[in-house]
């Protein structure tokens, strides 16, 4: 199996849903797919992007994601990057590809002239934690709340 790690494309957008949903799955968490393609490729391909993703792929089949959009902080008076999204598929968990996709992470923060690197994993998902502690990252104690609206 021949991987790569690549921005996310047009053409990827079908199978990111269904990625999405595995995600989410995999997180204990209610999706609902309707409107999802559509919605992500006015984020991603609309001007100015409001999102940035890259993919793990091979020439059929995407096999993870992440996905990142810059921010400000108030209290920093900087910008930084959130990663909203980081996940790869079962079969290739454990070979390397988290690492990389961070990596990637960080050159677009540089990029983006951002300093720091925000996100957030639930605390049920351990390995996520302990693939985080291990790379470094620090972790502050907060509750996430939801308004809709």
């Amino acid at each position: 199996m021949s991987l790569q790690i690549r921005k996310v494309e047009v053409r990827d957008l079908e199978q990111l849903v269904d990625l999405c949903e595995a995600h989410a799955i995999y997180e204990g968490a209610s999706y609902e797919s309707t409107g999802k393609k559509k919605s992500l490729e006015k984020a991603f391909f609309g001007y100015p992007p409001l999102l940035h993703g890259l993919v793990l792929a091979d020439e059929k089949r995407l096999y993870g994601y992440t996905t990142f959009a810059r921010q400000y902080s108030t209290w920093d008076a900087v910008h930084y990057l959130y990663m909203d999204c980081l996940f790869l598929s079962e079969e290739i968990r454990g070979q390397g590809w988290g690492q990389k996709l961070m990596e990637e992470v960080k050159l677009a923060a540089n990029k983006m002239d951002s300093k720091l690197i925000q996100w957030q994993t639930p605390v049920s998902n351990e390995n996520a934690i302990r693939f985080y502690d291990r790379m470094g990252a620090k972790s502050l104690d907060k509750k996430r709340f939801f308004w809709e609206l």
